[in-house]
């Protein structure tokens, strides 16, 4: 077990529960971008040496049976991502709904959790709390001051159907047929409040 990452006894007492709570279900990793903002591929950040996307897997792996790497370019990750499952994304150009949907037909798994590249404050303790509102609903999500967070939540593979007739509208918004889905949402704190990192200036939330 990687010692990137040390958790409190208390913590991992909490990780017992939420491996019971997920056992059936697939981390997604969306890290196919266009990153035109940003001026260079955010999947390849690296903040003290240290690949970014590298740590949130292994975050991720510690919750989760199996973790995936959804990506637009399967050649561009070097040597050091050689421990990670990376899939291609088979819809290029259609947005994070593509990469969804790429994950629901590669995994064998009930359900997926989809977690974005650039979210420098993902937390542990925040997939907890979402894995403990999810009931049999097919969508859980975050919401924070009427806000939707659709790349930080948990899919069931039943909304592959709904997905894939999106995709073939080209209607790649993720959000953009959720009423056709049961969808739970939950609040999320001001504390803990989940920001895309897409400019160079805001590079220093990584390093909070």
């Amino acid at each position: 077990r990687s010692t990137l990452f040390p958790y409190t006894t208390l913590f991992r007492s909490q990780l017992i529960g939420v491996a019971k709570i997920i056992a059936d279900c697939t981390a997604v990793l969306l890290c196919g971008g266009k990153s035109s903002r940003m001026g260079f591929d955010k999947a390849l950040l690296k903040i003290q040496g240290q690949y970014v996307i590298l740590q949130t897997a292994e975050k991720l792996m510690e919750l989760f049976e199996e973790v995936i790497l959804v990506t637009n370019d399967s050649q561009k990750f070097p040597k050091a991502f050689r421990k990670c499952t990376i899939i291609q994304d088979m819809y290029l150009g259609k947005g994070p709904l593509g990469g969804i949907v790429t994950a629901m037909n590669y995994t064998q798994k009930a359900e997926v959790f989809v977690i974005a590249c650039d979210i420098p404050t993902f937390s542990p303790k925040l997939v907890y709390q979402l894995a403990s509102k999810r009931g049999q609903n097919q969508v859980t999500i975050f919401d924070f001051e009427g806000r939707q967070e659709p790349l930080f939540g948990f899919y069931r593979c039943s909304c592959l159907p709904t997905f894939q007739k999106q995709l073939a509208q080209n209607n790649y918004q993720v959000r953009q047929e959720f009423e056709r889905l049961s969808v739970k949402t939950a609040q999320l704190s001001k504390e803990n409040q989940l920001k895309n990192v897409n400019r160079k200036e805001e590079l220093s939330q990584w390093y909070r």
